[in-house]
Parts: C-alpha cells; structure tokens; sequence
C-alpha cells in the first residue's frame, strides 16, 4: 500500500513536474506519501479485545470520545517506545483521551514505564500472543491511531525508526484535529 500511495502522490505531482535529482528528495517524498496515507487513509473496526480477565468491549471503555489509541509491547523496539511515550505524555497533558495497550509479562515494569513518562492513561494488558488489530504482523508491533465512538480506526501510524520528524507531524496533526473539535 506504501508503494501504491507513493505512486499516486508522484503522478499527481506530476503535473506540476517534480524532478528528483538525489536520495534526499526521494526520501523526502517517500515520507510525504506515507504521511498523507496515515491522514487520509482507510478505516478500519476494532470491537473486542481479550485480556487476562476476558474478553473487553471496546465500546465500554471510549466513554462516546474520540480517543488515541497506543499500542506496544515490552519488545518493541526501544528508542521508538521512548520516542512515542513521549509523544504521547505530551498529547495526554493537552487533554486528549489516550488508552495505552500493550502486552508486557511484568505488569509492575509496565506501570514503571507509564509513570517514568508521567502517564495515567486508561490501559488494557494483553496476553502474550494476542493481538489487538488484524493487521499484526507480531506482538512487537508498535503503532498508534485514533478510535472512534463508532470503533472505526483512523490515521493509523506506524513510527520510523531515527524518524523523529515523521512522529512530530503525526502527532502535531491529532493534537490540532482534537483542538479543532473542542471548538
């Protein structure tokens, strides 16, 4: 699908006629396209997650708001996690709703991390081997997107790794549309 956003956002630039003379630009495009895929994407539905006390309604547990969801496991990858913990802290402190999900063996070490990073956020910990969305690849996946009242899933992002600024566009962008829609 990257490859395909890639394309789309190259032939309608086209008209305006782009030439990439180095790797950089390329890059550069190549992080625009992935962008503007996160932003204006597909949505997707999340209804039901199981956990060690059963099954949890999704539904139960957004309170009818727009809600940031954050999900990681203790294996994800490091300096991402600390990246987006960050991130996240930041957006929970401007007031807007965040549920962390994450699968951890030590709920204790779990907890440690939220409170290194200042986040009392509503949590959900998963078993090992459960997944969250049906695009897991494996419980190392590190994501992050908006849920609906609904339970649709919107601006699905995946953090690059050494990509701090493709983080900071992802993140100013949910916390603008959450301060458009408190207006």
């Amino acid at each position: 699908i990257l490859g395909y956003k890639y394309y789309l956002n190259k032939k309608e630039l086209s008209d305006n006629v782009i030439k990439i003379s180095n790797l950089e630009q390329s890059i550069h495009l190549l992080k625009y396209s992935l962008l503007q895929s996160v932003v204006f994407g597909s949505e997707d539905k999340l209804l039901k997650v199981k956990t060690n006390k059963g099954e949890v309604l999704i539904s139960d547990i957004l309170d009818g708001m727009n809600t940031m969801v954050f999900r990681f496991s203790e294996h994800s990858c490091e300096p991402c996690l600390n990246r987006e913990l960050a991130n996240i802290s930041h957006l929970e402190k401007q007031g807007v709703p965040v549920l962390i999900v994450a699968t951890y063996s030590n709920p204790r070490d779990f907890k440690l991390l939220l409170k290194k990073f200042d986040i009392g956020s509503r949590y959900i910990l998963l078993e090992e081997g459960e997944s969250l969305c049906s695009f897991e690849n494996t419980s190392y996946d590190l994501f992050v997107f908006l849920l609906d009242p609904d339970t649709n899933i919107r601006f699905l992002f995946f953090p690059v790794q050494n990509e701090d600024n493709l983080s900071i566009e992802y993140f100013d962008f949910i916390e603008a549309l959450f301060k458009k829609h408190r207006k």
